[in-house]
């Protein structure tokens, strides 16, 4: 029996919010506009909300056809010192909103690669426990990512309708996570079997839109929970607000990406890469 993701599980499109479990990332879609490469490297505050996608559970809406565009090739989005650099940037933004100390004076210095737009989710959590603070994202390339992480950030932090505004006191028990996100693809329409066949459990996020809603999973909430691809498939569309079994509907589609996920072992504290496992009964899990 396929339970629900906790509140860290992950789900998201445009500017998202995760939902109230330990291990979930849950997203509502909507449509931003787009915008000119922008080379600058300094991070602003929040966009207007117009801007962003925010979770909103009861009133989703669809990008519409062709929104998410063709998969962009690559070996690996981030590497670990530019994972490093996207988690102490996300950081410092909401320490320098707030202000309150650094908790690394270090000189952040931004690749010039990050002026490539990117999707990308920030997730706020308490520390020891894992319970989830906040967590906002952008799942599709809208903004460069040296702009993305620093605006998933502050609105992770500050503007998760699920919760009160982060507090500076409160970041010294708080973790960061960021997820760099690829452009989402299409799952072609084939007979169910193959269709859950061409979903990898572990490296695959999903979006379900239709029927006038749209639901989004970050690629580590399968592996969090215990799921299969077709598990995963169904807990994308209960997560948009359709039936389980939606995603067999051809009017349904489905999208599937991948992300660099990297995580703060402790408050301000060492970062690492979350890679993903398999468990020894041969179930995906993920190492932490």
């Amino acid at each position: 029996m396929r339970g629900r993701p906790g509140p860290d599980s992950r789900g998201e499109t445009e500017r998202q919010c995760a939902p109230d479990h330990d291990s979930s990332h849950e997203t509502d879609q909507r449509e931003t506009g787009t915008e000119g490469r922008d080379e600058s490297h300094s991070y602003p505050g929040p966009s207007s909300p117009s801007e962003r996608l925010t979770i909103a559970p009861d009133r989703k809406r669809s990008p519409g056809a062709g929104a998410f565009g063709p998969a962009t090739p690559r070996a690996s989005v981030l590497t670990d010192a530019e994972g490093v650099t996207a988690v102490r940037l996300a950081r410092r933004s909401v320490e320098e909103a707030l202000g309150a100390p650094r908790s690394d004076p270090a000189l952040l210095t931004v690749p010039d690669s990050w002026s490539e737009r990117r999707g990308a989710f920030v997730t706020w959590k308490e520390y020891p426990s894992g319970e989830l603070r906040g967590c906002i994202g952008f799942p599709l390339p809208v903004r460069p990512l040296a702009r993305a992480i620093p605006e998933a950030s502050l609105a992770a932090a500050l503007e998760d309708p699920r919760f009160p505004p982060v507090r500076a006191d409160e970041l010294r028990r708080l973790t960061v996570e960021v997820s760099a996100l690829t452009v989402p693809v299409e799952v072609p329409r084939a007979p169910p079997a193959d269709m859950i066949r061409a979903v990898v459990v572990g490296r695959d996020g999903l979006i379900v839109d239709g029927h006038g809603t749209s639901g989004l999973l970050l690629p580590q909430v399968a592996p969090e929970q215990g799921w299969s691809a077709e598990e995963l498939l169904e807990g994308t569309c209960e997560k948009a607000g359709l039936p389980p079994r939606a995603w067999r509907d051809a009017s349904v589609h489905v999208r599937r990406f991948e992300a660099e996920v990297f995580h703060e072992r402790s408050p301000g504290g060492p970062v690492e890469r979350a890679v993903a496992a398999t468990a020894a009964d041969g179930r995906p899990a993920r190492r932490r």
